[in-house]
């Protein structure tokens, strides 16, 4: 952010600060001041998460930024201008919190890749026993046949200055317990859903853990599920309704089936949802 627009920013959180919240109109003050502050932190928040998110997850960024600037107008009266410039607040504060849930939500953890190499090197010479950590969790999860290109793929990251990597934590993405019927025709192809599959044609055990997984999609993939899932709405009117493009919805719905199949399994999409 260049020096003038810290500097009117800084300006902007220094009058909402300072103005009393209880009379009509120094309140209308303080909210027209806020939401100007909000549109000033966007595009930080922005820079911030782009730097921060794997490519993987660059879809959920819209979300991620709104659920940063709620907490900004949430905690903004905690600032202390003698502590730390705002950006920094900004960033410490507001940024980091929302994405180290966001991590965790989704079964990612910050995994040192010392140890990591470390765990992959034991593994790799089949010296390997009970994991006691983030990093021998991981290893245990990967195939036999990954682990030597794993190996190497993080000593390339290590030569490039990388200290840790973000890697999915087996515990923290169980599969979900799933009994359903085998009414298709045993093919191994995962359905792209284009049509929209109508929920009473599912299993009642099927239509449950459906509901459970929601609890592992992001704010935005879970009311495109819903809608298109549980209530049958085309995607059009949900864009309209959400104020945004048919196509976003769209790349919503397609983050939203990745995630899932990641944790139902390819079982659930074989054996539950309605064929096309």
């Amino acid at each position: 952010m260049g020096q003038a627009k810290q500097s009117r920013l800084g300006h902007l959180v220094g009058e909402w600060q300072q103005l009393p919240g209880g009379d009509g109109r120094s309140a209308t003050r303080r909210a027209n001041l806020l939401a100007q502050i909000l549109k000033h932190c966007e595009p930080l928040v922005y820079q911030f998460f782009s730097q921060m998110l794997a490519r993987e997850s660059r879809g959920e960024l819209d979300d991620l930024v709104n659920e940063t600037l709620a907490r900004v107008g949430r905690t903004l009266a905690a600032y202390d201008s003698t502590r730390s410039s705002f950006e920094s607040w900004l960033k410490f504060q507001c940024v980091r919190p929302v994405f180290k849930q966001h991590l965790e939500a989704i079964g990612y953890r910050s995994v040192d890749l010392e140890s990591y190499i470390a765990a992959l090197k034991v593994r790799l010479q089949g010296r390997f026993e009970s994991p006691t950590n983030i990093a021998e969790r991981v290893v245990e999860a990967l195939k036999v046949s990954e682990v030597g290109n794993e190996l190497l793929k993080m000593r390339g990251l290590v030569a490039e200055g990388r200290r840790v990597v973000l890697k999915r934590d087996p515990r923290r993405v169980p599969l979900l317990p799933l009994q359903c019927p085998n009414w298709s025709d045993g093919g191994s192809r995962v359905p792209e859903l284009a049509a929209q599959p109508l929920l009473l044609e599912m299993d009642e055990a099927c239509q449950e853990v459906l509901r459970e997984s929601l609890n592992y999609l992001t704010t935005g993939q879970k009311i495109v599920i819903v809608g298109v899932f549980f209530q049958s709405r085309p995607k059009g009117q949900l864009a309209q309704e959400a104020g945004v493009s048919s196509s976003r919805i769209s790349q919503l719905l397609k983050q939203a089936l990745v995630r899932l199949r990641e944790v139902l399994g390819l079982d659930f999409f074989r054996n539950c949802l309605p064929g096309e």
